[in-house]
């Protein structure tokens, strides 16, 4: 594998994870502020966009994982029966 090919993939994780941090803690405070004003009338699209956010930095993150892996690793060969 090429190393500049390599450092590029590096970097694009580490902006992946980097990415994942604001989801990461926005999520929860959206869906906390939601739970404390249930009989407000934003309730469910608040909680929406909480779960959202929260189900956004999972998958960054995981996607910013598997890039770093890849990229320090190689990419899998997968078997085929």
């Amino acid at each position: 594998m090429n190393t500049s090919n390599s450092k590029l993939n590096l970097s694009k994780g580490v902006q992946k994870v980097a990415a994942s941090l604001l989801p990461t803690t926005l999520g929860p405070v959206l869906t906390y502020n939601a739970f404390m004003n249930q009989d407000h009338e934003l309730f469910y699209i608040v909680l929406t966009f909480g779960v959202a956010f929260m189900f956004l930095a999972i998958f960054l993150f995981i996607k910013g994982i598997l890039e770093i892996t890849n990229a320090l690793l190689g990419p899998s060969k997968k078997k085929s029966l």
